[in-house]
């Protein structure tokens, strides 16, 4: 197979104008305090914020083109999403001990953390119907969020503060949810491109999840 038109993809949703606005000044508050506890991050962009459902990798143009009808069929077919998500607070993979991605967790209620059903089925569907096009199963448990990060250096945590001081943080700079419940309008096709002056996610196809949205 020829690399030479190779596209690294995923398949997403995005949050609200209003939110990635929050997630933003939310990020510029966490800079300095972040750096203060010894761990050197590459913040993500604001207009690169995204809910990722399911990650391709490098795919060809083909491949692309093969997909796009079959799914555009999988979501008028199914019922619409009607249960309003919402972005929460700050949490790191693995965890805040080691942190390695700091993240603001979607959820479905802002009562209690749990996972967003309607979207995680969606996100199933997509899986199994890429499964049948020819592409590997997801082999990890969903888990929606948006990421704002990802740590690229730690200072060495020698006196073990340093997930009591991310949780007080947190709760210091994220009392409130990032967003307004809300309902994804689409389901957006999305390309990784490195360029000089980072990662952007340029938007290849976009299906709509609701009548009234345009392709």
């Amino acid at each position: 197979m020829s690399t030479s038109h190779l596209h690294r993809v995923f398949w997403a949703v995005c949050p609200p104008e209003a939110c990635i606005q929050r997630t933003a000044r939310l990020v510029e508050q966490l800079r300095g305090p972040v750096q203060k506890l010894g761990l050197t991050v590459a913040w993500v962009r604001p207009d690169s914020l995204h809910i990722t459902l399911k990650f391709l990798g490098d795919c060809t143009s083909e491949q692309l083109s093969r997909m796009v009808e079959p799914l555009a069929q999988l979501v008028q077919g199914r019922p619409q999403l009607t249960a309003p998500l919402v972005v929460l607070g700050l949490a790191a993979f693995p965890s805040l001990e080691r942190p390695r991605v700091l993240f603001a967790t979607v959820t479905e209620t802002v009562q209690a953390t749990q996972l967003p059903l309607e979207l995680a089925q969606l996100q199933a569907e997509l899986d199994r119907a890429l499964v049948g096009l020819g592409h590997r199963a997801d082999d990890h448990r969903f888990h929606p969020h948006l990421t704002l990060g990802r740590v690229k250096d730690a200072t060495p945590d020698r006196t073990g503060t340093r997930p009591k001081a991310l949780l007080e943080l947190a709760e210091r700079v994220c009392p409130l949810p990032l967003s307004e419940p809300f309902v994804p309008p689409s389901l957006i096709l999305f390309e990784s491109q490195q360029t000089e002056h980072g990662t952007r996610y340029l938007p290849l196809h976009t299906l709509p999840l609701s009548p009234t949205e345009t392709r």
